[in-house]
């Protein structure tokens, strides 16, 4: 792993934005992509770094909905149990109906899944 890599992954633990983790560590963005995509350990490292820091934020969201915003708090429930809060949305239909595929050919048949014939709805 590089010689900067420590100062890089502390700073993107403590803020999921890789830009500043750069400018700790004085390494520009594209060097950064770079030893990621090379080096195995390294971006496994720098996936934990992200996480802990994504939790950390994802902590203070909890704390915040609690103490003030119903708003998040609805947020945060949809996104942690979307069983029970998310959007539900059923659309029942019967008769036919026409669908024009992307290569141009009519289908009626709605129950042909898309792509069934090389091509998908328009």
């Amino acid at each position: 792993m590089q010689e900067w890599a420590p100062v890089f992954l502390k700073a993107l633990r403590l803020s999921p934005n890789v830009s500043e983790a750069c400018d700790a560590a004085g390494i520009g963005r594209t060097w950064a992509y770079e030893c990621r995509k090379s080096d195995p350990e390294f971006a496994q490292a720098w996936n934990e770094a992200m996480d802990r820091s994504l939790d950390r934020l994802e902590a203070r969201m909890f704390q915040r909905a609690e103490d003030t915003s119903d708003t998040l708090a609805i947020f945060l429930m949809k996104s942690h149990r979307p069983d029970l809060y998310g959007e539900k949305l059923r659309i029942e239909y019967q008769g036919t109906v026409e669908l024009q595929w992307s290569d141009g050919e009519a289908n009626q048949d709605a129950s042909t899944p898309s792509g069934s014939d090389g091509g998908s709805p328009v």
